[in-house]
């Protein structure tokens, strides 16, 4: 073999021992995912062709999870490589698995608010009173006022009998 493919085949090899980790049972499948993350490592070193960059670090980071390498790097190569996932719900997912194996948890920050009152769940308060369901500005479901559900305008009455607001 040609030693400037040398790295493209110890990245075959250790895709190819990944897969077979997928496949088989718990007890040996530990030892394909150590097998594959030396691999993996030992293809980084060599040098694999810039289009097998992402997926050798995705793979590098996926066998680091399973083989329970360093949190933080596991994670730091997850992130960095999680657009080459062989699909993306199987890379965001060990992502997120990823943060939650660091000590503390190095969670994301959360999503921009979307309310007013700055909770990023679903608001059912209105500017103005709604007569269908009869909230107000004032009650609102999201974290600020501590409810789960919205509030009953003080002039709610019974379905039949609504008053409007």
């Amino acid at each position: 073999m040609p030693p400037d493919h040398a790295g493209e085949a110890r990245f075959l090899y250790g895709t190819a021992l990944i897969r077979a980790a997928e496949r088989t049972s718990a007890g040996l499948a530990r030892d394909h995912w150590l097998k594959a993350r030396e691999q993996l490592e030992e293809a980084e070193k060599l040098g694999v062709p810039e289009a097998d960059q992402g997926r050798l670090q995705y793979r590098l980071g996926k066998a680091g999870f399973y083989s329970e390498a360093d949190p933080a790097g596991v994670a730091e190569r997850l992130a960095a490589a999680v657009k080459s996932a062989d699909g993306p719900a199987e890379g965001y997912n060990l992502l997120a698995r990823a943060y939650l194996r660091l000590k503390p948890p190095d969670l994301p920050p959360p999503s921009k608010p979307t309310n007013s009152c700055g909770s990023s769940r679903r608001c059912w308060s209105t500017t103005k009173p709604s007569r269908r369901r009869g909230w107000t500005a004032a009650n609102c479901c999201c974290a600020c006022s501590g409810r789960t559900r919205p509030a009953r305008c003080s002039n709610w009455s019974a379905p039949r009998r609504r008053r409007r607001c």
